[in-house]
């Protein structure tokens, strides 16, 4: 090949990264490149220096006011009295700023105790992860519409999700509260749930009534992908004459659940979905880059108690990818 010292640096820091992931925090390595003037040739030598191999003594986070040191040395893929492993090191601070709740995220490490040990120091910035919003609006449709919307995502600092949302018009209304434990008990195991009350009115004369919830586990494959079940309990009920909240007290009458379409179908509808999610965004409440998807089937039929029997199912792809400054390109299927 021709010489190229870009590649020659390129070489050496995978090296490096080969010996640091075996342990030899202190490797040094150095090209020698005699060159042949006459032949037009460089000799490239590479020597290693490996030193002996170096330890995880200590974890110190720093930082974090709010979230607690669980939530973050959790995310580590490194523990202390572990051989020192640099992609391991690398893949711990990426966890950590995906999780959404820093600023910044810095990952150092200075000697330790002695030269077998080497300490870790995670300096943290917290960013505020709740959100509040509230709205009002007027539609020559809907007429008057309030929504309002709190949400949490890193509740007392236990990185859990808890939001409370209400929406409110003469057509349509929705009460949801939803709760998200990414590490139930400290295991790996994620536990979430809904519980909803809706009404929405159609332009047929229908409005459609209903109330219930989901339960919700998930566990790991790997970091990027996991494996959840759902089940879904809903009671719904379709009526004649109008729904909402500028319709309160209306007279509706109820209609035979055959002599419509599956869309406004009312009754017990109990259903088990299972679904698959990978996500490899950088960060997840703010993304500018990576990957998320799900696939999922659902399934209401006798076995499962339901009423409505169906069998769904689906799935949805976005990716992200920074432009130019600030701006990010969101893609999104389904």
């Amino acid at each position: 090949e021709v010489f190229n010292r870009s590649k020659v640096g390129e070489d050496i820091n995978k090296l490096n990264d080969y010996y640091k992931d075996q342990g030899y925090a202190y490797v040094n390595i150095t090209p020698l490149t005699p060159v042949d003037l006459d032949k037009r040739i460089v000799k490239l030598d590479f020597e290693i220096e490996k030193g002996k191999k170096v330890y995880f003594e200590r974890i110190n986070i720093r930082g974090n006011g709010k979230t607690r040191d669980k939530v973050i040395r959790r995310e580590m893929k490194i523990s202390e009295g572990e051989l020192y492993n640099q992609s391991n090191l690398d893949t711990s601070k990426r966890r950590i700023t995906a999780l959404g709740y820093f600023e910044k995220v810095d990952v150092s490490t200075e000697r330790g105790s002695s030269d077998e040990f080497i300490e870790v120091n995670v300096e943290v910035a917290e960013r505020p992860t709740g959100t509040f919003q509230i709205g009002a609006g007027f539609s020559s449709v809907e007429n008057f519409i309030a929504q309002a919307q709190i949400s949490q995502n890193n509740l007392f600092g236990r990185g859990q999700t808890l939001a409370l949302q209400a929406q409110l018009s003469s057509l349509r209304q929705l009460f949801l509260l939803r709760f998200i434990e990414p590490w139930f008990l400290d295991t790996s195991w994620t536990f979430a749930f809904d519980l909803f009350n809706q009404s929405r009115a159609f332009s047929s004369g229908l409005s459609r009534n209903s109330s219930g919830g989901n339960l919700t586990w998930g566990y790991p494959i790997n970091y990027e992908t996991r494996a959840f079940v759902t089940y879904k309990l809903e009671d719904a009920s379709v009526s004649t004459g109008q729904a909402g909240f500028a319709n309160i007290g209306s007279i509706r009458e109820p209609i035979v659940a055959q002599q419509v379409a599956n869309l406004y179908r009312g009754g017990l509808t109990s259903s088990v979905r299972g679904s698959i999610q990978y996500d490899s965004r950088n960060n997840r409440l703010f993304p500018t880059e990576g990957w998320y998807h799900q696939i999922f089937a659902e399934l209401a039929d006798d076995y499962t108690g339901s009423q409505n029997v169906f069998l769904r199912y689906g799935g949805f792809s976005r990716h992200y990818r920074p432009l130019v400054g600030p701006f990010v390109l969101h893609l999104n299927g389904e």
